[in-house]
């Protein structure tokens, strides 16, 4: 009795070895999950923790990190465990807690990314709507992460640590963390894992229905803002002038330097004198007087004028030869073209257009952030529904599975089934992905992170290997 007892447990434990040789690259790639989803997650629910501005949108992603840290501290090794000793599970609460852990926290992700999606749709299609507070973001994380514990809870009743043949030998027993076998539970069993699938498809539609919503409400707004853009810009840099004043000041602003070729009302011309070495007689000079009273008269009316209108212009030089360049056209320079209410007028137009334009640049900034986040949380979406599909089809496979899947499966195939019935874990393995690709800020931060850790170390060994060589140099 006690010989056949030591033989069947040594035969036990013989098979037990080979089977974890046989799913050794599953351990190893859950090993990889493992260390790459904690490492990651930890960085996520510290970055968008403690290192940017708080809102809603942030505490869903912080709230999805801890269940992903959750998962990936509990779940995963008591997978590496139940993988290890695939025919000798040891303990009834780890197998127990494995299961449960493994629904809450796949229920907890798969609400709060729906809340994460209803908060996107409000925001996108619904913006002057009450949106979602960071108070009540807290509530709906609350609330979510209660019903989540209420749709896991049933697995700490239907798992169980179950008698299983090995069909390498016969008439041996093994011992494996599964559903119960016993008749009168495979109802509610089969209940429970109905209900479990429906509420997965039931988010999977939320979803897929709410980023559609979202995708042609973001398109809209694209092609609604490059039009307003383009009104906005003809509008602005383009103003038919109104008045002579503003034609001046439109083509002075080019050509600050103008030669006239024929002096206006609203001009000074410059008065030509001619310069003699002798003095003329005194019916020259009457007649000259003459002409300088009415040249003055002229010149009077015309400063009238000009100070009506508040053009003022100033001569470049004066010329003192006039039989030599009779034909010199006179030269001006603006010194000032505007009047007060037409300055006033310029400065108000500049300032409406920058007004514009920072307007213009804050909606484009807006713009961008609401569509790299909803691409972000789309793919985080994408990620979770794909990693869900063929453990749900599995799981429906063994459901109705008359037999043992280890008793019909080979080696390579029980490797694959093992692979895809826990393809669930990739969730919490790319999310941190996900978000160094689509936030520059998160990718920076994790990279200052790992060169401050980086650096300490060799800070370290360069203080080590210091005090080695003083050492040794005191020794000789």
């Amino acid at each position: 009795m006690n010989n056949s007892t030591t033989f069947t447990s040594y035969h036990l434990h013989q098979i037990n070895d080979e089977m974890a040789i046989n799913v050794l690259p599953v351990i190893l790639l859950i090993c990889i999950y493992m260390f790459v989803g904690l490492f990651g997650n930890l960085l996520v629910a510290y970055y968008y923790g403690c290192f940017v501005k708080p809102s809603p949108s942030y505490y869903f992603i912080v709230a999805m990190a801890i269940y992903d840290i959750f998962l990936c501290c509990v779940s995963m090794p008591l997978e590496i465990v139940d993988l290890r000793f695939s025919y000798n599970f040891p303990s009834v609460i780890a197998c127990k807690i494995l299961r449960f852990v493994n629904y809450f926290s796949s229920t907890a992700s798969g609400l709060v990314l729906i809340a994460v999606a209803v908060d996107r749709y409000r925001k996108v299609c619904q913006p002057f709507k009450t949106q979602i507070t960071m108070k009540t973001a807290k509530i709906i994380i609350g609330v979510l992460c209660f019903a989540s514990v209420c749709i896991a809870w049933p697995a700490l009743v239907i798992y169980d640590i179950n008698v299983v043949n090995i069909s390498s030998a016969p008439g041996l027993n093994g011992y494996d963390c599964t559903t119960i076998r016993n008749k009168e539970y495979k109802v509610y069993i089969s209940i429970y894992n109905g209900v479990c699938f429906l509420i997965f498809i039931g988010c999977i539609t939320t979803l897929i229905v709410l980023y559609i919503l979202i995708g042609k409400k973001l398109c809209h707004l694209k092609k609604f803002r490059f039009s307003a853009t383009a009104r906005k810009s003809a509008n602005v840099n383009y103003t038919p002038p109104t008045s002579e004043s503003e034609i001046y000041a439109n083509f002075r602003r080019f050509k600050p330097v103008v030669y006239a070729k024929q002096p206006k009302s609203t001009f000074i011309p410059l008065l030509q004198i001619k310069e003699t070495n002798s003095l003329s007689d005194s019916t020259a000079q009457q007649s000259n007087k003459k002409t300088n009273a009415i040249k003055s008269t002229n010149i009077e009316n015309k400063v009238h004028e000009t100070s009506q209108s508040k053009e003022i212009v100033t001569p470049l030089h004066y010329k003192n030869e006039i039989s030599s360049q009779a034909n010199q056209e006179p030269k001006w320079l603006y010194t000032s073209d505007l009047s007060d209410s037409d300055s006033d007028t310029r400065g108000t137009k500049l300032k409406k257009k920058r007004s514009i334009l920072h307007r213009r640049k804050k909606i484009r900034e807006q713009y961008i952030h609401l569509r790299k986040y909803t691409l972000l949380m789309l793919s985080v979406s994408m990620a979770f529904i794909l990693s869900f599909l063929p453990y749900l089809g599995l799981m429906t496979w063994r459901t109705l599975a008359l037999k043992y899947e280890r008793e019909i499966l080979s080696k390579v195939e029980l490797i694959l089934f093992n692979i895809f019935l826990r393809s669930w874990m990739l969730s919490s393995v790319v999310n941190p992905i996900i978000y160094g690709f689509f936030n520059a800020d998160f990718s920076t931060f994790v990279c200052g992170r790992l060169r401050r850790i980086l650096c300490s170390q060799c800070v370290k060994q360069a203080d080590v290997d210091n005090e080695t060589r003083i050492e040794s140099s005191h020794t000789f």
